[in-house]
């Protein structure tokens, strides 16, 4: 089986303990789950394909800190990619910023195992599941393309994370439909 292939199958796996190799203990799940409360940020990110060719919805969560710490602990354990972000050019007393972030199935695979610890961030993590479902229930690739009825299912979840994301929104409440509550 070409690594391509293996590929696609993997992002199919993510309702699994172990994705790509990485098999995170309980208390890593916690962990995370705590990180992902206090310095997470969960969201559905629209993507525009090259020369207008349509667009797509990316699950995604990022977690920034200026400890490079946290983000070689969570790339170790979780996988995902780290990039650096140095803000002095705007303040000059700002630290360089480590961000981790990881898309699509790795995320889904995060916000599913840490679902149970959650405190906050439950109910966004329950839209984002429910877009990466979405999502595979299409088959990607070149030339395919995704019907109204389903950007409609997407942009609806969309909308509902926006609306837990507005300032004095809560976590609690929002979640419809398409959460399967």
């Amino acid at each position: 089986m070409s690594k391509w292939t293996q590929g696609i199958g993997q992002r199919r796996q993510w309702k699994a303990e172990e994705f790509d190799g990485l098999k995170p203990t309980v208390y890593d799940w916690t962990r995370m789950a705590a990180f992902l409360d206090g310095e997470g940020h969960l969201n559905l990110n629209p993507i525009p394909l090259k020369a207008g060719r349509g667009r797509r919805i990316q699950v995604r969560i990022i977690i920034g800190n200026t400890s490079p710490a946290l983000t070689t602990w969570l790339k170790e354990t979780f996988g995902g990619n780290i990039v650096l972000r140095d803000m002095s050019k705007h303040n000059p007393n700002a630290r360089l910023q480590y961000i981790w972030s990881c898309t699509s199935g790795r995320a889904a695979w995060v916000l599913t195992n840490c679902l149970p610890w959650f405190i906050i961030k439950a109910a966004q993590a329950k839209i984002l599941i429910a877009m990466q479902t979405e999502i595979d229930k299409t088959r990607q690739g070149r030339g395919r393309t995704v019907s109204d009825e389903q950007w409609d299912i997407r942009f609806a979840l969309k909308a509902e994370l926006h609306k837990l994301n507005v300032v004095g929104g809560r976590s609690d409440e929002g979640v419809g439909r398409f959460t399967e509550e």
